[in-house]
């Protein structure tokens, strides 16, 4: 009974946030929204990166991550290569690393 004044209170005004959850928050929901335009990127990269030897599903694991030294800041991230396929020298479609020796696919062995 004493404390019903305390929960009326509390009902009509919220406690307000402390800038520190405010920023945790943010924080939280960029980090989502990062990691949910990832998912989307990498989806999109597989779609397109896949090995075009009839009947093999091998797709490409991801993009090219380039070496902090090389770009000159953080790390870099290059969608247009895939990481886990090679282009074949005669066709030059993309083809795993089972269907390709010397840089020659299997079609064209």
């Amino acid at each position: 009974m004493k404390d019903d004044w305390r929960k009326r209170i509390e009902s009509k005004f919220p406690r307000q946030k402390t800038p520190a959850e405010v920023d945790k928050e943010r924080e939280e929901e960029r980090r989502r929204h990062d990691h949910a335009e990832y998912a989307r990127k990498l989806a999109r990269h597989q779609r397109r990166f896949k090995c075009h030897i009839k009947g093999c599903t091998k797709r490409s694991g991801g993009p090219t991550h380039l070496d902090p030294h090389e770009v000159g800041y953080g790390s870099a991230v290059r969608w247009d290569s895939p990481r886990d396929l090679e282009q074949c020298l005669r066709c030059h479609r993309w083809t795993c690393r089972e269907h390709i020796h010397s840089s020659i696919c299997k079609n064209h062995a």
